[in-house]
């Protein structure tokens, strides 16, 4: 029986002879003859598998780093897409509110500059005449107020139209003391001078506010509405460049014969996103579709066409056995870019999770939801696995050792071993029936039994072609017996140090 020994752990054994192998690695083993008080290090006494080990070790680790570069950088690029479409639709909301307080400021201003030059035929006409000047001077002198210095709100209200805006303001409240000034003048020179009792004090006072406030004033802070505001923006921005830079509906080429990705296993992340720019620059033909949470067509289902002849009310039915939360108007976009493909006597290409190809098929696309619904059933029960003797015997070994940074394939040493030990934990059929789905993604399934089911030829391909050539022949084992990344053992004798 073996037994798996994780990393810095060892084992205590009984008889005289040990077998060492990998665990993802099981045709890589050495033997050996151990004594009574025998102390074995497999870095000293086992050179070549530890070498090996070593190796497989290092480009694991440089895959995981360079998968979390490239995942990081591609959140840095949709977080900077997304405060770029943030400033975009603020700057947008600004323009038009710029122009709707510069057309009434320019009224007030206007006002102003008219009354000033009107000459009073009385006494009662030179006290009315002040009096409109003083309205209008005061709403002027209001936009410089709300103007301030370092004002969030005001930034938020006009986006990039802000400085504008602010620079026109304090403009139009100077030219407006210039026409009081002018005013007064005249009105003096005709004899009413005490209407400059009517306008300066009050002009005066709303004046020095301004100048204060833009001067020495901390300006307004965003209130809760505006903070609400602007995270609402915030994620309508968001939700537009998940939209523009996420979603895929598809680019099937118009090129007669051309080679079209028909289907792709979701969990290569980072070739999807090759894939996808390439697509996009017209490099590829691919009738693949992502919809992902967030976006306008995710959780939105289509009924399916009477001359089908499937049950259900949506798509959902045939692909999952029920209907899902995620929706599956992906799929009706998907069938499209198939058939436009088709049309153009493409050659389709299905991609297989790496040296699995051929592998992960369901029977036919009538069995593709009862077959779905069974595999969440058998996956289900890991919550249970997770409490049982088996699992906290692992960690209680060492599991948590493993490092759990993803790699190209979104899988990382702690998953892979857990999942091993999930399937050795299952009964025999549901371990089996779990090994033969390997191959294709839960939508895969059903894109590979369409095509089928419509008699469409397409090509099967290893995912690895898309791989970062450093990203590619590391080989690991998926079997269910019970061994270890790091070495395992069959029947050693005292104890064994790795």
């Amino acid at each position: 029986m073996w037994e798996v020994v994780y990393p810095g752990r060892s084992l205590q054994v009984s008889n005289d002879f040990a077998v060492l192998r990998l665990r993802e690695a099981p045709e890589v083993e050495v033997a050996a003859a151990t004594g009574e008080e025998l102390r074995l290090r497999v870095s000293e006494d086992f050179r070549a598998l530890s070498v090996e080990a070593k190796a497989r070790d290092a480009k694991e680790a440089q895959g995981a780093a360079r998968e979390a570069a490239r995942r990081k950088a591609n959140e840095e690029r949709r977080e900077a897409a997304a405060r770029a479409e943030a400033r975009a639709l603020r700057n947008a909301k600004g323009k038009r509110l710029a122009c709707q307080v510069l057309l009434v400021l320019a009224i007030f201003l206007g006002s102003v500059i008219g009354i000033a030059c009107v000459k009073p035929a009385s006494g009662l006409a030179a006290g009315l005449l002040a009096g409109g000047a003083l309205c209008c001077c005061c709403g002027v002198s209001l936009f410089g107020v709300v103007r301030g210095s370092a004002d969030e709100s005001y930034e938020m209200r006009f986006g990039a139209w802000a400085g504008c805006v602010g620079r026109l303001t304090l403009l139009a409240v100077g030219m407006g003391f210039v026409a009081l000034v002018g005013m007064t003048v005249q009105h003096s020179q005709l004899g009413y001078w005490w209407s400059s009792l009517i306008v300066w004090p009050i002009s005066c006072c709303w004046g020095g506010f301004t100048l204060l406030t833009r001067c020495f004033g901390a300006g307004f802070l965003l209130d809760d509405d505006q903070l609400t505001t602007l995270d609402e923006e915030r994620a309508e921005a968001e939700k537009e460049v998940l939209n523009r830079s996420i979603v895929f509906k598809g680019e099937v080429s118009r090129e007669p014969g051309r080679e079209c990705v028909a289907s792709w296993p979701g969990k290569y992340e980072s070739a999807w996103d090759s894939l996808v720019a390439s697509a996009r620059e017209g490099e590829v033909s691919a009738a693949v579709v992502f919809l992902p949470d967030g976006t306008s067509d995710f959780g939105r289902h289509d009924q399916i066409p009477p001359q089908e002849c499937l049950k259900g009310e949506c798509w959902c039915v045939p692909l999952y056995g029920e209907e899902k939360d995620w929706g599956c108007r992906w799929w009706t976009h998907w069938i499209e870019n198939v058939e436009a493909a088709v049309k153009n006597n493409a050659e389709l290409q299905v991609f297989f999770f790496e040296g699995l190809t051929g592998r992960g098929k369901v029977p036919s696309f009538d069995a593709a939801g009862a077959e779905h619904l069974r595999r969440e059933e058998v996956n289900s029960q890991r919550k249970d696995f997770m409490k049982s003797r088996e699992f906290k015997k692992a960690v209680d070994r060492g599991l948590n050792e493993l490092s759990k940074e993803p790699r190209w394939d979104s899988s990382s040493p702690y998953s892979r071993e857990v999942h091993r030990l999930f399937l050795a934990w299952l009964p025999k059929e549901k371990r089996e029936f779990l090994q033969a789905s390997e191959g294709l993604g839960n939508s895969q399934k059903a894109e590979v039994a369409w095509l089928e089911r419509k008699g469409y030829r397409y090509t099967e391909v290893d995912v690895s072609t898309w791989l970062h050539a450093d990203d590619v022949s590391i080989a690991v084992a998926r079997s269910a017996e019970p061994t270890h990344p790091e070495a395992c053992l069959l029947a050693a004798s005292r104890k064994i140090s790795l």
